[in-house]
């Protein structure tokens, strides 16, 4: 944009306008900028070439990635896709990196090892050693050289992030001082006769030490589900946390449906083969184009009509951000790892004209089946049935706009008033009249709450980081190549202090097609969806992407030999162990000592409200004025303008964007005064003198 916008607030409802051009925004002391927009070589170069950065904070970092070519060597087998190449670039360019992801990273190490590399990794943890080290850890009785190599990684990584607290020592050397000196020993000494000698028990104890200090556990702090359920066992936290109930509806398709998918199917074919003896660039942006129509065909009719208007006006040369999302992490046209805009270079040179006749036969069988697909009638049924089982709201599910517009129109048609959508266009609710109205982020996610809407139409990119754990059902409308991307959604309503204690998940599948058969692959192999992440189903969840991708391209005769071959790719994929973070991270035994140490908390949220009203218990120079029912305009010393603050979890949950939770952990909380006043800061005063002086 043109402008530097600041959004109308309580604290400040002229809100902020000024002019800020291209060349100067990086100048500006705080810069939130979309990833998609830093995909683009031109914008990357406009931060990389802006003054040292302080801190750069990187969310959804999961979405840097690199991939391996199996036919090179060290480094040059390294393929990283333009976000891992530009946080490269910047690790020089800023003082501070902050990663954050809620992706689970379980299929293999090197995905961690590529994150941390990002931080600052010790010079011996190389990415050969980052994957050994988590093969020598398993063994029952390791032998010396695994030892060795083990003591050295530990000696480097304390040498660079210094020794491990004695608090994080495992369970069995914590009871024996002799033991744990000489665990502590096989890994501290450079003599290879000390670890020799150690019998089997001390052989696993040190490799139970070995797990406890490495670059993980010093770069990464994580909080999962898992880890807020252990919590709950051990009774430290009252948390709600429902039970998944995953059906799968297959649907049988119409003649009508089946001819077109046919149709695009040979289309594909041709137009892929035509490029079979061009350069790997023109064949794998040809290949990811082809993909995006394939992929658009299976979540409606109407997001393969749209495209394939593109493609037709020549519109088709800029990306939609969505179609580069849905294959992220997969590799353009699953040859060579492209940017967005280097498959818009080679779409330039491609000529339309090839294309045009066959698109435009394409266009005239699919509009007509435009809101008559079998998957509409399905949605509604389901939603009805939702309704008749006492699920009052419900979220569907689908990867693209353009399926969510068609979903809009479809159900406006059928005769549903309360709705509401959030695609990348933003919010909108359907208004008096029948007109759809725009929405905040925050005003969609407060309203949804508050029962405004019974259905709630969303796509994947939207829905990133809100979470609607009020909400007890969801409906996949379309299922992803990669079925771990069906996780992210139902991890969307799937989170601690779930309101519902059975939540209900229907997944929409057209018989006939090859995701269909590959998913009932995974299905025999694993209980997809039916529980947390496991270790098995990110392996075969990227195996099904793959092989989907594959049998695409092939042509009318090969076509059910090569959706046999995605099959059984599935269901062949090597039962091995995959990486589970949290096997390095999260100690049962120790979360049991702390919460055993745990005191109750001396002031409750509803206590730090009350001396928000309350200016004398106030900090000299700060001060809280009430500006709604659950807000404060907040100022104090050195503060150039007042921010607005709360004490209401609920009230911040729908206001996060522009509101700052008044407690522990906010750096405008005062925390040594609030301690004072609960009397935990050796000061005289009790919680009884606390609550009295609110009394008056």
């Amino acid at each position: 944009g043109r402008s530097l916008e600041w959004q109308a607030t309580p604290v400040r409802p002229g809100g902020i306008s000024r002019p800020a051009d291209r060349l100067g925004w990086t100048t500006e002391s705080c810069v939130l900028v979309s990833s998609h927009l830093l995909r683009r070589r031109d914008r990357q170069q406009e931060v990389l070439d802006a003054a040292l950065w302080d801190l750069v904070v990187l969310d959804e970092a999961h979405h840097a990635r690199t991939r391996r070519d199996v036919s090179g060597r060290g480094a040059d087998r390294r393929r990283p896709n333009t976000m891992m190449q530009l946080m490269q670039q910047l690790q020089s360019r800023t003082k501070g990196l902050l990663l954050l992801t809620a992706t689970p990273m379980q299929v293999s190490p090197l995905e961690v090892w590529d994150l941390l590399g990002l931080l600052g990794l010790p010079p011996q943890w190389t990415e050969e050693t980052f994957t050994h080290f988590f093969q020598w850890v398993e063994q029952e009785n390791p032998d010396d050289a695994a030892l060795a190599a083990l003591a050295g990684l530990w000696q480097n990584t304390v040498e660079h992030f210094g020794e491990l607290s004695s608090s994080a020592f495992p369970e069995v050397l914590r009871g024996s001082a002799l033991k744990r000196r000489r665990a502590l020993r096989a890994l501290q000494d450079r003599d290879p006769l000390v670890r020799h000698n150690l019998d089997v028990e001390l052989r696993r104890a040190v490799l139970a030490l070995a797990r406890r200090w490495t670059p993980v556990q010093a770069l990464i702090s994580r909080h999962s589900r898992n880890l807020l359920r252990a919590y709950q066992q051990q009774g430290a936290m009252d948390l709600d946390i429902g039970q998944r109930h995953v059906q799968d509806r297959f649907l049988e398709s119409s003649a009508q449906e089946r001819a077109l998918y046919n149709a695009v199917e040979d289309f594909i074919s041709t137009q892929y083969a035509r490029y079979d003896k061009a350069g790997s660039q023109k064949r794998s942006a040809v290949g990811f184009v082809m993909t995006v129509y394939r992929r658009r065909l299976a979540s409606s009719v109407a997001a393969v009509v749209s495209t394939l208007d593109k493609r037709l006006t020549n519109q088709l040369q800029q990306l939609d951000e969505e179609d580069v999302a849905a294959s992220e992490g997969e590799g353009l046209g699953g040859d060579l790892t492209m940017d967005a805009e280097g498959v818009e270079r080679t779409l330039e040179e491609i000529s339309l004209q090839e294309e045009r006749n066959a698109i435009t036969a394409l266009l005239e069988q699919a509009r007509p089946l435009v809101g008559q697909e079998s998957k509409g009638d399905a949605l509604q049924r389901a939603l009805a049935a939702l309704r008749a089982e006492g699920y009052r709201q419900v979220i569907v599910f689908s990867q693209y706009t353009d399926t969510v517009d068609a979903l809009k129109q479809l159900l406006v048609a059928a005769g549903h008033t309360s709705l509401m959508a959030f695609t990348g266009k933003g919010g909108q609710f359907l208004g008096t009249g029948g007109r759809w109205q725009p929405l905040t982020r925050d005003d969609t996610k407060k309203r949804f709450r508050e029962g405004a809407a019974s259905i709630l139409l969303c796509t994947d990119a939207a829905a990133e980081g809100l979470n609607f754990q009020f909400c007890g059902a969801l409906i996949n409308y379309d299922m992803p190549w990669n079925p771990m991307r069906v996780e992210q959604r139902i991890g969307r309503i799937d989170r601690i202090g779930q309101c519902h204690p059975d939540m209900r998940i229907i997944n929409l599948h057209l018989e006939g097609t090859v995701e269909t058969d590959v998913y009932k692959a995974l299905k025999e192999r694993i209980q997809m969806f039916e529980q947390v992440v496991g270790t098995l189903q990110p392996i075969l969840a990227e195996a099904a992407s793959v092989a989907i991708g594959q049998a695409v391209m092939a042509s009318r005769e090969q076509r059910q030999e090569a959706r046999e071959s995605a099959v059984a790719a599935v269901q062949q994929a090597p039962e091995i162990r995959g990486f589970d973070l949290d096997d390095g991270l999260q100690d049962l035994d120790a979360i049991k000592r702390v919460i055993n140490q745990l005191q109750p908390s001396p002031l409750g949220l509803k206590d730090l409200e009350a001396i928000l009203t309350q200016p004398e218990l106030l900090p000299p120079g700060c001060g809280a004025r009430k500006i709604g029912p659950r807000d404060f305009a907040w100022t104090q010393p050195g503060l150039k303008q007042e921010l607005r603050v709360t004490c209401n979890s609920a009230y911040y949950d729908d206001h996060s964007e522009n509101c700052e939770l008044w407690s522990p952990g906010s750096p405008l909380f005062p925390l040594q005064r609030a301690m004072e006043l609960a009397g935990s800061n050796g000061g005289t005063n009790s919680r009884q003198d606390f609550l009295q002086a609110l009394g008056g």
